[in-house]
């Protein structure tokens, strides 16, 4: 009876040993199994041999290894050890069951996270370059530039969604579009956003024009020799510059001098004037506001202001060096409201005094 019992005892031993392998298998994988074999069979091989030598008729009860056995053979110490590699496998098993559980987790999670990655090409089939591309989940949106067209939303995790279709949205310049992929049917990592074409570019070019131009313009007469210079017959948007603009024209107009017989525009922004003979397109009254100067009426009032110490008149000389004498002499001075009176009675001068009539600019123009 005693025997059987203590061989039980070493059976639940040996048992315990295989669950503490087990368990540690579980909870830190295969790599650690060659070690745990080598241990096991290395504490299997001594009890092995420590039992045998309590079951054969060996006189050199003296020997070292028949005291080790001795000691093993002490039921208290079979039993401590047998319940303590119990509790330590059942440690060990619990533990590797939850890390199992844990890693199988992380597995499904990741499983959900997809990296979604494509091109967005405009209307010519070229890589929109910096163009923003959103994506749209059922429960938030996430924004990425496209350098050179190509767009990445890395790990992104749909566990949450209802289904794995998603929605991108590019936006480029004036032009956006959407896609809609179902990601169970389409590779993630192979969308393409064709944006449309939107509306035709185009392009706006100015011209700085003085002098009589503008009633060419206003009027739609312009000559084929302006046409050449200035691409072609203008178009006058309707708003309320050019109304405004038009009432001006038609109210401060002078008939054109026929006397003269050319007559010049100045284009500052190009270094160069247009001088044009007269043509049937020539509107028969220009505008007073192109002209760049008034006559006065009374000379003499106007000599007779530059001794008055309130005008603030400037002298300009002109002399060919330091050392010549002064070879002119000119008086100078800014307009003002009252300058206006010394000026004859024409159009251009209503037209002056009513542009100025709130605001007269203080180098608006000088005597």
């Amino acid at each position: 009876m005693e025997s059987s019992g203590k061989k039980v005892w070493q059976a639940a031993f040996l048992i315990g040993i295989a669950g503490c392998m087990l368990g540690a298998i579980l909870a830190y994988g295969f790599s650690t199994l060659a070690a745990i074999i080598s241990g096991a069979t290395l504490t299997i091989g001594i009890i092995n041999a420590l039992y045998g030598l309590l079951n054969r008729d060996d006189k050199s009860n003296n020997s070292l290894p028949a005291k080790i056995a001795n000691t093993l053979n002490v039921n208290t110490f079979l039993k401590v050890a047998t319940v303590g590699i119990w509790i330590t496998a059942i440690a060990l098993c619990i533990f590797g069951v939850r890390q199992t559980y844990v890693s199988y987790l992380r597995r499904v999670l990741e499983a959900q996270k997809v990296t979604i990655e494509g091109l967005v090409l405009n209307a010519a089939g070229d890589p929109a370059d910096n163009a923003v591309v959103t994506l749209i989940l059922s429960g938030r949106q996430e924004v990425v530039t496209a350098p050179g067209g190509k767009f990445s939303f890395p790990r992104v995790d749909l566990s949450n969604e209802p289904s794995k279709t998603v929605r991108v949205r590019a936006s480029w310049q004036t032009h956006e579009a959407e896609i809609i992929a179902d990601l169970t049917k389409v590779s993630p990592q192979g969308l393409t956003i064709n944006l449309p074409a939107g509306a035709p570019p185009f392009r706006i070019t100015y011209f700085v024009l003085e002098g009589n131009a503008i009633d060419f313009f206003l009027l739609n007469k312009m000559d084929a020799k302006w046409e050449e210079k200035l691409g072609g017959q203008p178009y006058i948007v309707p708003n309320e510059v050019s109304s405004s603009l038009s009432s001006l024209v038609k109210t401060y107009s002078d008939d054109f001098n026929e006397e003269a017989g050319v007559f010049s525009v100045e284009n500052p922004s190009k270094k160069k004037d247009f001088t044009l003979e007269p043509s049937d397109n020539t509107p028969k009254k220009l505008f007073s506001g192109s002209s760049s100067g008034l006559s006065v009426s009374d000379e003499a009032a106007v000599i007779r202001s530059i001794a008055d110490e309130s005008q603030p008149w400037r002298a300009l000389y002109n002399k060919k060096n330091k050392t010549s004498i002064i070879e002119s002499l000119a008086f100078r001075k800014f307009l003002d409201h009252n300058d206006l009176n010394f000026c004859e009675d024409s159009q251009s001068k209503r037209f002056y005094q009513y542009i100025t009539r709130d605001y007269l600019p203080p180098d608006f123009a000088y005597f």
